[in-house]
């Protein structure tokens, strides 16, 4: 597949837009009207994990009035993406009228910024959302294609892969706990309660017992049922994912033949996405209740500890998403920190602000767009799992008829 993008211009010499994307449709104002009622369901079906999975999540917590705010932000997300792929393959047969031929860059790269600038202003945790994600995947297309040859040994090395995570894990958990930042993580810790621990000054027996018998970490319920409720929670979690993505990928099958369908389902499920959750909120929930008991009070610093130890369960789940992931929010949150603690009228101070002050999630969105609907044509071979399953998806598989357009012609070139 890359030598399509070496001989892109022989193989599409005299085709146009109608070749590439819309053969079956003779004008590219009918296609609009046909794009604007088939990409319609592409967002719903794309977000149906952020759907279900938060307010499983949420537990004994869970209130009709969160359920029917999240239900509308579900379709208000779902709605602003198809707006955004209705305007990637529209622009498509715009930028060929305008320039009377296809480019490299005009077939997905450009249509796929331009969805960005159209885009509907979307809640900023929404704008967060797709910003990083199509970030991390842009990082993990660099990664893939690099040549550095420490970026080589990561990929190569699951064991200095995970030693990495490890690392990211605990400054993520540290400023988690010791900050207000409020992001989303695998996990979040339970803010440290301040305990007395001093007894020396204490005459009553009674008073020692009451201070010998204190629950030294900071979650109300018992340690066991605080772990065993986070390995259960997160175990649910992994597993209605991969359902989700298994049900999501076979869906039409379910309508020809149900049987088939259910057998698909089991064998395609993987148990390794629930294994890393639950390990991962495991390892951190019983070491920070080790430290606690052992000390004889829960510590912020017992946060960085556990997450740095609860890092290891990446091992189980090595995948370039969750490191991206990882990455990403380290240096994010690190930076963020380090601004709130900063002195206003220093210097850098200064400097930090006029960098926030600038719309980053928007251009990080502008760009990776950009070059994830590029690589996901015509580097099939780069592009994560997930860049063609959203592109496939919210496209009604335009993407994936693109790429059939451009292997014929170069089979036909070839002949």
């Amino acid at each position: 597949m890359t030598g399509i993008s070496k001989i892109f211009y022989e193989i599409s010499n005299g085709k146009t837009c109608r070749d590439l994307h819309h053969a079956h449709i003779k004008s590219c104002r009918t296609h609009f009207y046909n794009l604007l009622w088939t990409l319609l369901p592409g967002g719903f079906k794309l977000y149906v994990p952020l759907l279900v999975i938060p307010p499983l999540l949420k537990g004994k917590q869970l209130t009709w009035k969160y359920l029917q705010k999240h239900i509308w932000e579900y379709i208000n997300i779902s709605l602003k993406t198809y707006i955004q792929a209705v305007a990637a393959l529209g622009s498509v047969c715009l930028l060929y009228k305008i320039f009377g031929k296809l480019h490299f860059y005009t077939v997905m790269a450009i249509p796929g910024m331009i969805s960005a600038l159209v885009a509907p202003k979307m809640i900023h945790s929404h704008l967060r959302l797709q910003s990083i994600t199509f970030f991390n995947m842009m990082l993990e297309v660099l990664i893939k294609k690099s040549n550095i040859s420490m970026i080589q040994f990561l990929k190569n090395s699951r064991v200095f892969g995970t030693a990495m995570f490890m690392i990211m894990s605990g400054i993520i958990m540290n400023i988690l706990q010791k900050s207000s930042i409020n992001q989303f993580w695998l996990i979040s810790p339970t803010k440290v309660k301040s305990l007395i621990h001093e007894i020396s000054d204490l005459n009553s027996n009674f008073e020692k017992k009451l201070i010998d018998n204190r629950k030294f970490c900071s979650h109300e319920e018992p340690c066991f049922n605080y772990i065993k409720d986070g390995i259960f929670k997160y175990t649910i979690a992994g597993l209605i994912l991969e359902v989700s993505k298994s049900i999501i990928s076979r869906f039409p099958l379910l309508l020809q033949e149900p049987l088939k369908f259910c057998v698909k389902i089991l064998k395609g499920l993987s148990f390794r996405l629930p294994l890393f959750l639950a390990s991962y909120v495991g390892i951190f929930r019983m070491t920070s209740c080790i430290l606690s008991n052992f000390k004889k009070g829960d510590q912020p610093e017992f946060s960085k500890i556990a997450g740095n130890i609860s890092g290891i369960a990446f091992y189980i789940y090595p995948k370039y998403q969750i490191f991206t992931l990882a990455f990403t929010k380290s240096i994010e949150m690190s930076w963020n920190y380090s601004f709130d603690l900063m002195n206003k009228n220093n210097c850098v101070y200064r400097c930090m602000k006029s960098i926030n002050d600038l719309p980053i999630l928007w251009m990080m969105r502008f760009i990776a767009l950009g070059v994830m609907y590029h690589t996901a044509l015509f580097y099939p071979h780069l592009s994560p799992a997930f860049n063609h399953k959203a592109f496939n998806f919210c496209s009604n598989n335009a993407v994936k008829t693109m790429k059939s357009s451009l292997i014929s012609w170069m089979l036909a070139t070839v002949n």
